[in-house]
């Protein structure tokens, strides 16, 4: 029994002392959010940074495939109308072989044979280097 006595006394004490830490211990978690309110918050941010990460690379997937669109184009168009100088410089002169007609670059009807925009086939064409070449093989001159 003496053995017994110091011993619940030691209970008691330590008893008490936890007793009376709970109430702070109580009152901090009250204040402060729980382990999983905090790892659900954090996981509510994270989900918003990836949406809104996904937003802003979605808006500058598009940004790029639209300047690549637009940078297609100009290339296309520029090659086009490079095409049509080359094919200028080298054929000065248009003869019409159906018709026997030539055009020079100053006629109306010359940029249209050229390039293709008329029924003339690249078959029925003749490019000559001058307008005399082009009286030389029999072709008349026309202002059309």
């Amino acid at each position: 029994m003496k053995l017994l006595l110091p011993l619940a006394l030691s209970l008691a004490v330590f008893a008490g002392c936890t007793h009376d830490k709970a109430p702070e211990a109580a009152s901090a978690s009250a204040s402060e959010p729980s382990a999983k309110e905090g790892w659900n918050s954090m996981k509510s941010g994270a989900k918003e940074t990836a949406h809104g990460t996904g937003e802003v690379a979605k808006d500058a997937g598009k940004t790029v495939v639209d300047g690549a669109k637009e940078a297609g184009h100009a290339i296309k168009e520029g090659a086009v109308d490079a095409g049509h100088a080359v094919k200028a410089a080298a054929c000065p002169v248009l003869g019409n072989k159906l018709t026997k007609t030539y055009y020079t670059k100053t006629s109306k009807s010359y940029q249209a044979l050229l390039n293709g925009k008329n029924a003339l086939s690249y078959d029925n064409r003749e490019c000559f280097s001058s307008e005399a070449n082009a009286r030389e093989a029999g072709f008349a001159g026309t202002t059309k």
